[in-house]
């Protein structure tokens, strides 16, 4: 269990570390094992290594479409494992979502 302050803010939370990280998020992203559970949807589990592989897939999709740094994208999406998946393929490009 980490409690890292900044800002005022408190994260207790491993699975919530790296939006308090210094390093990129996708760094932090990837540092997470392969095979650990990293969304619960229902009764599947994804996988971190699941995740990265999509949302890798998903952000190749979207640079051939010209996605690129800064590009703002709007998403409109349920909650769930496509709208995980598509916000970290942004986050990936270092695109940003609307």
């Amino acid at each position: 269990m980490l409690n890292v302050r900044r800002g005022g803010a408190t994260c207790t939370s491993p699975a919530l570390q790296g939006l308090w990280d210094e390093r990129p998020l996708w760094t932090v992203i990837a540092g997470h094992p392969a095979e650990a559970v990293a969304v619960i949807e229902g009764q599947r589990r994804w996988t971190w290594g699941t995740l990265r592989a999509l949302a890798e897939a998903q952000a190749r999709h979207l640079a051939g479409r010209g996605v690129g740094r800064g590009d703002v994208v709007g998403v409109q999406l349920p909650n769930g494992i496509h709208l995980v998946v598509a916000l970290l393929a942004l986050v990936r490009l270092g695109a940003v979502y609307h």
